[in-house]
């Protein structure tokens, strides 16, 4: 991806996210969703280490009515 970007150009993810000690609904709502593929905070900023990215990562509680997570990452190369 990060040949195909213009030099002022980011990556920007919004995943669901595992988080230590998460709420027992989110837990439950995330392996009923897709559940294999949800990673850490840690875990996400991971998949972009090496690669000469400026990461800046935000989590958020409070975007929909149920209890839920979500991991914003959003990237640009250096």
């Amino acid at each position: 991806m990060k040949g195909l970007l213009k030099p002022d150009g980011r990556i920007v993810t919004f995943d669901n996210v595992h988080l230590p000690k998460q709420r027992l609904a989110v837990r439950l709502i995330n392996a009923l969703d897709s559940g294999l593929n949800i990673r850490s905070p840690e875990g996400y900023v991971g998949l972009l280490s090496g690669l000469n990215f400026e990461v800046k990562a935000h989590l958020f509680h409070n975007l929909l009515r149920i209890p839920y997570d979500h991991f914003i990452m959003v990237a640009r190369p250096r």
